[in-house]
């Protein structure tokens, strides 16, 4: 996997330059976008429509054919449900697929949403059951839902619960402590700025 720069240049003088969360190439050819979206805009189905579009046009350079195009995958991870009324689900996989024999226009176009808030209330209720179906996302969901940016402090039973998940998985763990350390690096670096405005006081 290698990271792309991720500001993608107005092709046109009067265009739109994005700026974007992660973006990176795979060993396999794919372009994967990864935005996280705290709180609602009132646009993400058309961002990111938007940013697809951009990032999978910009995949080849005058001259190419478009053969030469890649699969690009939008993720987007929410602290909100995007479609409130129509799914219960914290994953939703989208491709568009002929209407009456449900077959995919093309395999280049995926979109995956993650809602950590509905994610939250079905681990409230359901977390036994989940940690027994050996789900692969549900550490990393459970690694964004563990800290609440609203109240500025990490839920501990589900730190708790983390903690004893990564135990027998080395990329969970290790994900983990530098999650644990880069928090422990803010907290560091908040109670110095707290001394010297104390000082200027």
């Amino acid at each position: 996997m290698t990271f792309e720069n991720t500001e993608v240049v107005k092709d046109t003088e009067d265009g739109k330059t994005i700026r974007l969360d992660l973006l990176v190439n795979t060993a396999s050819g794919e372009r994967i976008n990864v935005e996280i979206q705290i709180i609602n805009q009132h646009d993400m189905p058309e961002r990111i429509l938007y940013y697809w579009a951009k990032i999978y046009a910009s995949s080849i350079h005058s001259g190419q054919p478009y053969t030469m195009l890649k699969p690009t995958i939008m993720i987007s991870i929410l602290n909100y449900s995007l479609f409130q009324s129509e799914i219960d689900s914290f994953h939703s996989l989208f491709h568009i697929k002929e209407k009456t024999e449900n077959f995919a226009w093309s395999s280049h176009l995926e979109f995956h949403v993650f809602d950590l808030s509905s994610f939250m209330i079905q681990w409230r209720k359901y977390r036994r059951q989940m940690m027994k179906e050996e789900n692969k996302e549900l550490p990393w969901l459970m690694m964004l839902s563990v800290a609440d940016y609203r109240v500025k402090k990490a839920d501990a039973e589900l730190l708790s619960e983390l903690e004893e998940w990564a135990m027998d998985r080395e990329q969970v763990r290790e994900a983990l402590i530098e999650w644990e350390t880069l928090s422990a690096k803010k907290i560091v670096l908040f109670m110095k700025q707290r001394q010297r405005s104390y000082a200027i006081c």
